[in-house]
Formats: C-alpha cells, structure tokens, sequence
C-alpha cells in the first residue's frame, strides 16, 4: 500500500511539473508578407505592462520564448 501511495503521489508530482512549462512562439511579417528579421518581441504581464522578458526573431521572423 506504501509502495502505491509513492507510485501515485509521484505522477501527481511529476504531471504538476510538467504542466508549468510553456512555449510562445510566432512568425513576424509585413504588410507584403515578407519577414521581419531581427524585430524585438516584448513578453509583458497583463495586469501592469511591465516587462517580462525579450527575444529578437531570426532571420526568416521567427521567434520562440
């Protein structure tokens, strides 16, 4: 039974952790769909605008956090 307990609480905590992790990515274009190389893509919190982090896109406008 002890053995179970740990198998189960183990998969909760494993399913937790890996339900925390996330991905943005996204593709940069222009008016005439070419590419926006090297454009800086801000992450800002919705409550204040306050900056979270930053990337710059690759060449082909690409950008992932």
């Amino acid at each position: 039974m002890k053995k179970l307990f740990l198998l189960v609480a183990s998969l909760c905590l494993a399913s937790l952790t890996y339900a925390q992790s996330y991905s943005i990515k996204g593709s940069l274009i222009d008016s005439e769909k070419a590419p926006l190389s090297f454009t800086t893509v801000l992450l800002l919190s919705p409550s204040d605008s306050s900056m979270i982090t930053f990337v710059r896109a690759d060449t082909d406008g690409n950008f992932l956090f």
